[in-house]
């Protein structure tokens, strides 16, 4: 039951937005650390300190510590997001210590506002280890939760309910309105998209993520190879490469069977364990140049 509950709950951050997944993840799990530490500020004032305060105080004290992570959270989460299918790892370094630099900043010259006489390298020491550290959490937060969840809904095949035929039973010239209702959700590094199936060119790996390219945009998909090979068979794509998937409607070019020459300009080299895929497309159409 449990297990159950989690995962329709993670389907559901799934179908939001990546803004609103970043937003909600970032202030629910923020609000609830607020109480945590009002309560065990309470605590800790009436037991060990023996000084009583009232929940306001407490409340203060709290946000002064952790004011401004609320919204680099949020903006990190998305940052994230969008740097990682891209590879941007240096980046994505950049971003996490800007974000501790910025929450640490604010912190110190607060320090230096409510206590002319502070030393600012006094302050930074203080409270640099506090907010590393939560730079360090909210990163593995992002890893842990949100960045399986960008992947978790983009990786599944939609099928409008219509009355096409599969493509196994249409006549040898399917009609573009049984095409169009196959579709397949992908991501643009901000939001989710649907792309008509018969618009993809080509799929390329990149690790757990696929770059999908239609024309002259590019998406990206979080899933293997193997499993979205498998979810366009019957689409009329192949594989002419170990790294690449290419529609088979969209090659323009075969280049004495070593490369295909796609619609939009993209080249792929042909792998020589896939060649037959190639090979047996040559014997069934004869709208493709071939250069010997």
């Amino acid at each position: 039951m449990l297990i159950q509950s989690f995962s329709r709950t993670a389907s559901d951050l799934a179908d939001l937005s990546l803004l609103k997944r970043a937003w909600l993840l970032a202030l629910s799990g923020w609000a609830v650390y607020f109480v945590y530490s009002v309560i065990h500020c309470l605590l800790y004032l009436s037991y060990v300190e023996k000084t009583p305060r009232g929940v306001w105080d407490s409340l203060v004290w709290t946000l002064s510590e952790n004011s401004l992570w609320p919204a680099l959270t949020a903006m990190l989460f998305i940052a994230l997001s969008q740097c990682w299918p891209r590879k941007l790892y240096t980046a994505m370094a950049g971003l996490c210590f800007a974000a501790f630099i910025i929450a640490l900043g604010g912190r110190v010259l607060l320090d230096f506002a409510l206590n002319p006489d502070a030393e600012i390298s006094s302050s930074v020491v203080y409270f640099g280890s506090k907010h590393l550290t939560v730079m360090v959490m909210v990163t593995l937060v992002w890893a842990l939760i949100l960045r399986p969840l960008d992947g978790l809904n983009a990786s599944q095949l939609r099928t409008e309910p219509a009355s096409a035929k599969p493509l196994n039973q249409v006549a040898a010239a399917p009609t573009e309105q049984s095409e169009r209702h196959e579709t397949l959700t992908v991501n643009t590094g901000t939001r989710e998209v649907t792309v008509p199936i018969a618009n993809i060119d080509s799929v390329t790996a990149s690790g757990n993520y696929m770059d999908i390219t239609c024309g002259a945009q590019n998406y990206v998909l979080r899933s293997t190879l193997k499993e979205l090979e498998g979810q366009l068979r019957g689409h009329g794509f192949a594989r002419v490469h170990r790294s690449h998937l290419v529609n088979l409607d969209a090659v323009t070019q075969i280049d004495n069977n070593q490369q295909v020459i796609l619609r939009n300009g993209q080249r792929f080299s042909i792998g020589q364990r896939y060649l037959k895929n190639v090979v047996n497309y040559q014997k069934t159409t004869s709208s493709v140049t071939l250069s010997l």
